[in-house]
């Protein structure tokens, strides 16, 4: 069978055109999939959280649907002081690439090419898994935040349309909006093309995967 080399590393063609199919369907289908292939039971923990290849102290949860990422939102603003929730797109790209719209978070070097194997988890590292929190300084932008290239993608509260429209991006879509949500930053598995602050992929809300995650604003 025929392996797909150019961005898709030791994927077969089978594989990437059910993937294709699953990211192409609409909301209401996509939860009858579920329902019909996983039955009607409710996950009360994230779907990597018994893999000791995902669930060490300092590696970041992954497996979560944008669902389970608004819900855990919820809970941290009920327990602490202040309002915590998910990002919207522009404001996931203003902390990732600056007021400079730098093309990797730590800058614009290199200006071709891609990260080194050092700077952030992705593909070429070959860890195959999430990393702690923090282990990739270099990857870090020039104010300190780290990891918004590579080791998890990131759910974004915006909706997704083919084009970056600025009345969308930065818009908390509401629940009732049924369009697939953006997912910024890129994750482990990731050819570093994807890595690029402006990268930006459309994923079912529904959907949940050991390369997904999230990171929370707070409101001040």
């Amino acid at each position: 069978m025929k392996i797909i080399k150019k961005y898709f590393h030791e994927v077969n063609e089978s594989d990437l055109e059910i993937w294709t199919k699953r990211s192409e369907i609409k909301e209401s289908k996509f939860d009858k999939w579920l329902i019909s292939t996983q039955g009607p039971k409710k996950n009360r923990l994230p779907r990597e959280w018994f893999n000791s290849s995902f669930n060490q102290p300092s590696q970041p949860v992954v497996g979560v649907c944008y669902y389970e990422a608004l819900a855990y939102c919820r809970w941290l603003s009920s327990q602490l002081a202040g309002k915590y929730r998910l990002p919207t797109e522009a404001e996931w790209q203003a902390a990732a690439g600056g007021l400079e719209n730098r093309r990797w978070p730590w800058g614009n070097s290199p200006a071709q090419g891609f990260p080194e194997a050092f700077t952030v988890n992705s593909y070429k590292s070959h860890l195959r898994s999430t990393s702690p929190t923090g282990v990739f300084p270099s990857g870090d932008t020039p104010l300190g935040i780290y990891d918004m290239a590579g080791n998890v993608w990131e759910w974004c509260s915006s909706s997704y349309s083919d084009q970056v429209d600025k009345n969308v991006c930065n818009v908390i879509a509401p629940l009732e909006d049924d369009r697939n949500r953006v997912l910024k930053g890129g994750a482990w598995g990731i050819h570093e093309h994807n890595l690029r602050t402006g990268f930006r992929h459309s994923v079912s809300r529904s959907f949940s995967f050991d390369a997904i995650g999230f990171r929370v604003v707070r409101e001040l």
